[in-house]
């Protein structure tokens, strides 16, 4: 009987901390968000014209080393001064000569990019333990 009083005593101390804490943010003008967010462990990555490809001449192929080779892994598009209808973004796990685990961004561009190009990606890869600085990704194993 002890027992069942404690459960019951314990479960509406929390439902009563819970319905405080609901009306606390309420009262400071913050609502409760109905789709809260989750960290997925994405990056914010800057690409520039350092990163085409002088043998392509309109491939962006930026290697950023991530620690993993996990084949999970998505880039989209955020801003850039060369917005063109037909530009595709595609993400590959690699490990190239000399750089290490990571993946590699790719961005195929309708035309030449101009010589102060830049995109900003998002950048996912599971099981990425850092996203570190990208590079032109121009040796083998690109």
């Amino acid at each position: 009987m002890l027992r069942k009083i404690s459960f019951f005593t314990l479960g509406l101390a929390l439902l009563s901390f819970a319905i405080t804490f609901v009306i606390q943010r309420a009262a400071h003008g913050q609502a409760v968000p109905s789709h809260p967010s989750i960290n997925i462990g994405t990056a914010q990555i800057v690409l520039n014209s350092s990163h085409v490809n002088p043998i392509e001449g309109s491939v962006i192929r930026a290697f950023v080393p991530t620690g993993s080779v996990n084949p999970n892994c998505f880039a989209t598009f955020g801003d850039s001064n060369f917005a063109q209808a037909g530009n595709v973004i595609y993400c590959v796990p690699r490990q190239p000569t000399g750089l290490g685990k990571g993946v590699v961004a790719v961005i195929f561009f309708p035309a030449i990019p101009p010589g102060d190009v830049f995109a900003n990606i998002t950048l996912f890869q599971e099981g990425a333990l850092s996203y570190g600085t990208p590079v032109l990704c121009n040796v083998e194993g690109c």
